[in-house]
């Protein structure tokens, strides 16, 4: 038969184990708590910031902030077109269940959620600013398009026109250049299956006439020294 103080000790040691479990699984219910936040939270974030790359881009770019690697932001093209694509798709779902997740941290869940919501969206709103016309554009990157013209120029094309550099490729709809005797090109935007419009480089004369992918040009406007649109419905001139 056990003495008493032998059993004491017992139920001393019983209930120090018993509380020593319980610390360890408050421990582990808030990591894991902790990394369903993340989780959560990190994807809705991601997609917020990718939906606003374009748009914060621009805004470096304006101020003559933005590095010239990174100038292919304010264009989506290839992965980060699709990149955008899936975030638009995704975004309110992920920013709902992030906002679930953290309001379950909290007794009152859903005015949480809300509030993170808005805030979420106020943020994001508030880092975007309008994106510029394809005057401003050609403005803010005509140094690129003055380095595109020297590249093509040194290079032999075909038919469907001088793939320009993966540095370059953002300056037209589809990364392609076209030479056309003196002239070059840039089509910012194509229809289907021909037709386009935008900027030529012509260092000799108008280029009044010449080919677009299926379309002539017709009244081009000369924006400055040896550059035209053409195509283009909102054309400004220097004086307009």
């Amino acid at each position: 038969m056990d003495a008493p103080g032998a059993a004491d000790g017992t139920d001393v040691e019983i209930a120090t184990d018993v509380e020593s479990s319980g610390g360890q699984q408050a421990a582990r219910r808030t990591v894991i708590a902790r990394l369903l936040v993340g989780v959560a939270v990190t994807p809705a974030v991601l997609a917020w910031v990718t939906l606003a790359s374009e748009q914060v881009a621009w805004a470096l770019a304006r101020r003559g902030m933005l590095p010239e690697r990174l100038e292919g932001l304010t264009a989506a093209r290839g992965i980060h077109e699709l990149a955008m694509f899936v975030s638009f798709v995704l975004v309110i779902p992920l920013t709902v269940l992030a906002a679930f997740v953290v309001a379950r941290r909290r007794r009152r869940r859903w005015p949480v959620a809300a509030i993170t919501c808005v805030v979420v969206v106020a943020l994001v709103m508030a880092l975007s600013g309008p994106l510029p016309g394809w005057r401003e554009e050609f403005e803010i990157r005509r140094p690129a398009y003055e380095e595109a013209v020297t590249d093509v120029r040194a290079r032999s094309g075909s038919w469907d026109g001088v793939r320009l550099r993966p540095e370059h490729q953002h300056l037209t709809a589809g990364g392609r250049v076209y030479v056309l005797g003196d002239h070059v090109f840039f089509p910012l935007w194509t229809a289907v299956p021909d037709d386009a419009g935008g900027l030529f480089h012509s260092p000799q004369e108008s280029p009044e006439g010449m080919d677009m992918r299926g379309m002539r040009c017709v009244d081009p406007v000369r924006l400055d020294g040896e550059w035209w649109a053409c195509g283009m419905a909102d054309v400004v001139t220097e004086e307009g």
